[in-house]
């Protein structure tokens, strides 16, 4: 596929918005001055107002026949992320998901279609860090993909679409608890990898 520059993408995906639709482009990360729009990749330390953990939700929203993901670029750090967000009050995790890639995508899908993945513990210290991240699992079929746009360009500069390969390339520019899922699990290099994750952590539920 033909490289373009971040700012023609970043163009295409506002436009994308008014029409509810998304390109299919690679993952690029090209460093952004600091002076413009001003971010750059150096992850901020969030102002938390207490020392509790965030408790969170990223959903893998894989496209099977194409092998390949959902992440958006976020504003506040320049990193890319799945879509995801904070545990409210009484919500089980699938509610969760179901909710925050509903409001970051436009994506609706019913509760009982989300799988889950994997829990981490993830702490970076240094960045003032620290959230139980929970990792959801769900599938986009091909009548839905035109479904999908920016909903909060407020806090994301747009979705694209990307395979694990490119991530493992490109880790350093990742949401911290996704890096460290990549890291935890080398052995994931598709989505197919990503899928099979269900059933092992069906087993281990079932021996728990």
């Amino acid at each position: 596929m033909e490289v373009i520059n971040e700012n023609e993408i970043l163009a295409k995906q506002e436009a994308n918005n008014k029409r509810k639709d998304i390109r299919l482009c690679k993952l690029l990360l090209f460093k952004v001055k600091p002076n413009e729009n001003k971010i750059n990749h150096e992850y901020k330390k969030p102002k938390r107002k207490n020392s509790i953990p965030g408790v969170g939700v990223g959903v893998f929203l894989i496209d099977s026949l194409r092998n390949r993901l959902l992440i958006g670029k976020r504003k506040e750090s320049g990193h890319y992320g799945l879509p995801g967000g904070w545990l409210e009050l009484g919500e089980e995790w699938e509610d969760c998901a179901s909710r925050e890639l509903f409001e970051e995508t436009g994506l609706k899908k019913p509760i009982d279609s989300f799988h889950h993945i994997h829990t981490l513990n993830c702490k970076k210290l240094e960045y003032n860090f620290h959230s139980i991240s929970c990792i959801m699992m769900n599938e986009v079929q091909d009548n839905e993909i035109d479904d999908i746009y920016n909903k909060e360009p407020n806090k994301c500069y747009g979705w694209f679409w990307t395979n694990v390969e490119n991530m493992r390339k490109n880790i350093d520019k990742l949401f911290h608890p996704l890096q460290d899922f990549l890291n935890k699990f080398p052995g994931i290099k598709s989505t197919v990898d990503i899928k099979n994750m269900i059933k092992t952590s069906q087993n281990k539920r079932e021996l728990d």
